[in-house]
């Protein structure tokens, strides 16, 4: 029956795990089809330390003990994550209350009182399905996995091994672009001769490194073509091109008839919507179009980029401040606020494919479409 249980549990967390995936599939593939730019996988790898508390059935010769365990792993994407891991309990007390019973200390080997203090080592591969990765702060998730643990004692049936299918909810609360504290809670099956439970919770540290810069470079490169005129003939494959290092500022000037949009990259300060007056020069230029062409109107937008725990909200509200930030410099400077409209589109709408662990520069920046330009 316990096996039966357990079965069905895991069957409708596989359910929900192919549901998800094939909705993740479609977003990646939309994602693709709007910019081909290769993400990078820096920061995607990871490690973490949790110690925990394992309890086990009250009739198996083991009592409840403290463990620790040590994962390692790599986001796929924003929503499954694979991780390999190792526990280690180094100090199992024997259970008088054993299902065997002290009359079958010597025949059977399974109860008899250890000498010492017992110990649990195991293996394991989990898959996290993440519900809500937009979130910085509450990022749950739903754990299957399996493992191959073992003892120098006979504490699953008559063996020293077993097989343990793994089953289990955490949630990630990431401090930093880097650092995250996670909580699990997971339930295990000790599958040998017989099907044993325990249960675990752990609490601990995550935290992102590694990777290459090949994202990096592939993001100069678009930003590269997109800075070209839309006359400009973009230089033939067969002639190496050193990509030129992003700038702040001003980034590129498009004309397209009579629109005239103007993009910046104002590199606020973190969570700041101040404009530094390093930009006031570049962004006069826009104020000196809207001069010369008094029927001419402008629309601002805001955009961020995206991170692993960005918060949508959070992030339309910031561009939407920063947005509006540029809209009072053109009224500072003598435009009159009812040609212009400003609006924040937080990360829906990225220049270039999104990098969940670094973000992309090309996306956090303010455009200034001006229409009916006529000289």
């Amino acid at each position: 029956m316990k096996k039966l249980v357990f079965a069905a549990m895991a069957m409708g967390c596989a359910g929900v795990i192919l549901a998800q995936q094939s909705q993740a599939t479609f977003r990646m593939a939309d994602m693709d089809q709007m910019n081909k730019t290769k993400s990078s996988d820096l920061g995607r790898w990871y490690w973490g330390l949790t110690p925990g508390f394992m309890w086990f059935e009250h009739d198996m010769n083991v009592r409840n003990t403290g463990y620790g365990a040590l994962h390692f792993g790599y986001d796929y994407s924003d929503v499954f994550t694979f991780e390999f891991g190792g526990i280690f309990a180094p100090s199992l007390q024997y259970n008088k209350h054993a299902k065997h019973g002290d009359a079958h200390w010597s025949a059977e080997g399974l109860t008899y009182r250890w000498k010492g203090r017992g110990q649990l080592y195991g293996l394991t591969a989990d898959t996290l399905m993440h519900i809500n990765r937009d979130s910085r702060w509450f990022d749950p998730y739903l754990i299957v996995g399996a493992g191959v643990y073992g003892s120098n004692e006979k504490i699953f049936g008559d063996n020293h091994m077993a097989f343990v299918p793994r089953l289990g909810v955490g949630v990630m609360s990431h401090l930093t672009d880097n650092l995250a504290i996670r909580a699990d809670a997971i339930a295990q099956c000790f599958v040998n001769d017989d099907a044993e439970f325990a249960g675990g919770f752990q609490i601990g540290l995550v935290y992102n490194f590694g990777g290459d810069d090949n994202g990096g470079k592939n993001n100069q490169n678009a930003e590269k073509k997109l800075a070209l005129g839309a006359g400009e003939a973009v230089a033939p494959a067969a002639v190496a091109v050193a990509p030129a290092p992003r700038k702040d500022g001003l980034v590129a000037k498009t004309v397209d008839g009579d629109s005239v949009k103007y993009e910046y990259d104002l590199n606020f300060a973190y969570d700041s919507k101040v404009i530094n007056p390093k930009y006031f020069a570049e962004l006069d230029q826009a104020v000196d179009t809207l001069k010369a062409n008094p029927a001419a109107t402008a629309s601002i937008e805001g955009h961020t980029d995206r991170k692993t725990g960005s918060n949508e909200n959070y992030n339309k509200t910031l561009s939407t401040d920063r947005a509006k930030a540029v809209e009072d410099y053109l009224v500072g400077k003598g435009i009159d606020r009812k040609r212009l409209t400003s609006k924040g589109f937080g990360y829906d709408k990225p220049k270039v494919t999104t990098d969940l662990k670094n973000g992309n520069p090309e996306n956090r920046r303010v455009e200034i479409n001006i229409k009916g330009v006529t000289k």
